[in-house]
């Protein structure tokens, strides 16, 4: 009986064990998936020439490990649990201050960026990016991403519905 049960708890490590790993390198393997999907949007929507690709994803990626960096540390913060006025008020102006250098760094990297690429692709890697993050989101919640413009769509959540339901009767024009 005591080597069943030996046998047993071994094994439960074991899958446990496992499960984590397996966990982590399915982690791995989406944030993978995820960042090539932006590669690829960035890719299209910029319309880069060869010649600025070289020079764009290096300092792309440079910019995006800045910016890593301080969402990090941004989370640290967000998650400590300060136990003082004094300490939240300390907490409140460490966030300032992120926020500022958050800044400052977007601006550096501008400047970076506009040496490489056109004012316009700048503009139009702003909206990708941000365009990115929305359909990432939705599908995290399940649900779809909102119309394409021009796109009117059906449904309740189509622009034009004003909010009424599905089967609500429209009012006469």
């Amino acid at each position: 009986m005591k080597h069943y049960r030996k046998h047993l708890l071994t094994s439960v490590m074991v899958m446990s064990m496992a499960l984590v790993a397996f966990s982590q390198n399915d982690r791995q393997a989406r944030k993978e998936r995820i960042e090539a999907a932006k590669i690829g949007m960035i890719t299209t929507q910029l319309n880069l020439t060869s010649e600025q690709a070289t020079q764009f994803w290096p300092l792309y990626n440079e910019y995006n490990a800045k910016q890593e960096e301080g969402r990090k540390a941004m989370k640290k913060l967000k998650t400590s649990e300060p136990e003082t006025d004094s300490d939240y008020k300390k907490i409140l102006d460490e966030m300032m201050k992120h926020r500022e250098k958050e800044l400052a760094l977007e601006k550096e990297y501008q400047d970076k960026f506009l040496k490489v690429i056109t004012p316009r692709q700048m503009v139009q890697l702003i909206k990708t990016e941000r365009e990115f993050k929305m359909k990432l989101l939705h599908m995290l919640e399940g649900r779809k991403p909102p119309h394409a413009k021009g796109d009117r769509g059906h449904g309740p959540n189509a622009p034009g519905d004003r909010g009424r339901g599905p089967n609500a009767p429209r009012p006469p024009r």
